[in-house]
């Protein structure tokens, strides 16, 4: 079983134990820790399967961007001399050239989206897992700080050992979200980026549409006069005037 797709049930666990430490009668500082660590915890909850997928959509793309210039090589090598002497080699030569062009960078921009999206989806499950053992660590020390309180002999000593430990997990999650938002941030600028070249190639791809060769400016029209036409029927009026009942 893909162990991805728990990976938003880790991170709901994480939560619901959070939430049901600071329920109980516990120290106030060890309260607040909890609630710390829940607001990161909501920080951070993403679906470490669904990014995977995404990061194999974007793989999957750029191996069809790929295969789709060898494609075009064949197709265009496929043409016998003969053929060719009927069309305009040069001319198909050079649209080639550009549609290979635009093919590589495609196939290298999902690529590269797609093995930032695969980090990201490693990260989010990591941080769902030290999520729980954060969360875990947490619950069991608030259960030992109200148990405390049943004995009040012994609750100095608990609450010595329980809030320090407390501060201490919710400092290492900290770090943890820290590193992770570095990986999200960076994810995010690069998907913005693959966003603004595939904008500039769609672009380009539409101009290169109209003008394949990319030679020169595209061709000026002209309305076209023809001399010597009639300008009258066979009834001396204009051709431009209808005839009765029409």
């Amino acid at each position: 079983m893909d162990a991805y797709a728990n990976g938003t049930h880790l991170f709901t666990f994480a939560l619901t134990e959070c939430l049901y430490a600071m329920v109980l009668p516990s120290n106030p500082a060890l309260k607040m820790a909890t609630g710390v660590t829940a607001t990161l915890i909501g920080t951070i909850y993403s679906s470490p399967h669904d990014i995977r997928a995404a990061a194999r959509n974007s793989h999957e793309m750029s191996r069809t961007v790929g295969d789709s210039g060898q494609i075009i090589d064949k197709a265009i090598a496929g043409i016998s001399d003969d053929d060719w002497t009927k069309m305009g080699r040069e001319e198909v030569d050079e649209a080639k050239k550009l549609f290979l062009r635009e093919s590589g960078d495609g196939e290298r921009i999902f690529g590269a989206l797609g093995d930032s999206l695969d980090q990201l989806a490693k990260h989010s499950f990591q941080l769902a897992v030290a999520s729980v053992a954060v969360s875990s660590v947490l619950l069991a020390l608030s259960m030992a700080s109200s148990a405390g309180k049943l004995f009040p002999p012994a609750a100095p000593a608990v609450e010595a050992a329980t809030i320090p430990a407390g501060n201490a997990a919710m400092a290492a999650l900290r770090g943890v979200v820290t590193k992770g938002s570095t990986v999200y941030l960076m994810s995010a600028g690069l998907a913005t980026t693959v966003a603004m070249q595939l904008a500039t190639m769609s672009s380009r791809s539409l101009t290169n549409s109209v003008n394949p060769t990319g030679k020169g400016d595209l061709p000026e029209f002209e309305q076209v006069y023809l001399p010597n036409l009639p300008t009258l029927t066979k009834d001396g009026k204009p051709l431009t005037e209808k005839k009765d009942g029409e």
